[in-house]
């Protein structure tokens, strides 16, 4: 459910730190998945970002520069 996605990085935004890492689960399984993961992917908390098509994974170290990575590999 995209809401509870949200919702729950709502949340969790709130507790990270540098080291902090997110890994979210099914980023392409609904659209309303897909625009969720595109609008986690640009708050600006989130120094970079990693699709895997999977599972997104980001990171919020603040020396980082802002990027977003699209990693397809399929067997």
């Amino acid at each position: 459910d995209e809401q509870l996605t949200w919702e729950c990085f709502l949340q969790l935004k709130t507790h990270v730190h540098s080291d902090s890492i997110i890994i979210l689960d099914e980023i392409y399984c609904s659209k309303g998945m897909q625009n969720i993961w595109a609008t986690i992917c640009k708050d600006e908390s989130v120094k970079v970002s990693l699709d895997l098509y999977f599972w997104g994974i980001l990171f919020f170290k603040p020396g980082l520069s802002k990027q977003d990575f699209k990693i397809r590999c399929f067997i």
